[in-house]
């Protein structure tokens, strides 16, 4: 088994690749500039692993990264279009246990993930290191990389400026007045009271109006003259 100088990881969860191994039809899928198979299930060393294929489309890609939970990430640099016999694969026996890869491409953005659950025996498993022959699969076109609008932040918005709700003074109420009482100086003037003679020419002077007076034996009356 031939593997990539210089980037072949190697160790219990390392990811690989390699270029050497029996050739298989595989079934394949598109993700923008990248095409690769369905999960595959070889035996190595009396352990299962797990393999899958890849390959770059119209543009060559400038680095690939591959990722997995509990393994090293594996890098692959320059990769020109429809190169062959590109197979990734685990270095150590995870038997039993599910597995995910993802592919990132750096210079068109694309990427895909694998996933599957690696069988617990060998049992009906290929000894080989599998790889897919590419060349069953032609040259497809690759599919737009779906890309994402960056965040637009709203402008800022100033609020309006308020205006005052206008004030109304309070009604005020006049002090109340007291208004100085006014005093007359007196009353209406009185004259002097006119003087009656009677029929003997005895005179009697009014005490006031209504007021009754006897004057040798005749009735006086004094009254009080007005203007």
């Amino acid at each position: 088994m031939k593997k990539f100088a210089g980037l072949a990881a190697v160790g219990v969860g390392a990811l690989a690749f390699t270029g050497a191994g029996a050739s298989q039809a595989a079934e394949t899928h598109i993700s923008g500039n990248l095409q690769y198979t369905s999960m595959t299930y070889w035996c190595d060393k009396g352990k299962p692993n797990f393999a899958f294929g890849y390959r770059t489309l119209n543009k060559t890609e400038s680095q690939v990264t591959f990722t997995a939970s509990g393994f090293k990430p594996l890098v692959t640099k320059n990769v020109s279009p429809y190169t062959a016999s590109r197979t990734v694969y685990a270095v150590g026996g995870y038997a039993g246990k599910p597995i995910t890869v993802t592919a990132h491409a750096a210079s068109t953005g694309s990427s895909f993930s694998v996933s599957g659950r690696v069988p617990s025996s060998c049992a009906g498993l290929p000894t080989v290191l599998p790889f897919t022959d590419w060349s069953a699969a032609g040259k497809p076109t690759a599919q737009p990389v779906p890309t994402k609008p960056a965040p637009t932040k709203p402008a800022p918005t100033k609020p309006a400026p308020t205006k005052p709700a206008p004030t109304k003074p309070a009604p005020t109420k006049p002090a109340p007045t007291t208004s100085a009482p006014t005093t007359t100086g007196q009353g209406p003037k009185v004259e002097t009271d006119r003087v009656v003679t009677n029929q003997n020419g005895t005179t009697a002077a009014a005490a006031g109006l209504g007021a009754l007076a006897l004057a040798g034996g005749g009735l006086v009356v004094a009254r009080r003259a007005r203007r």
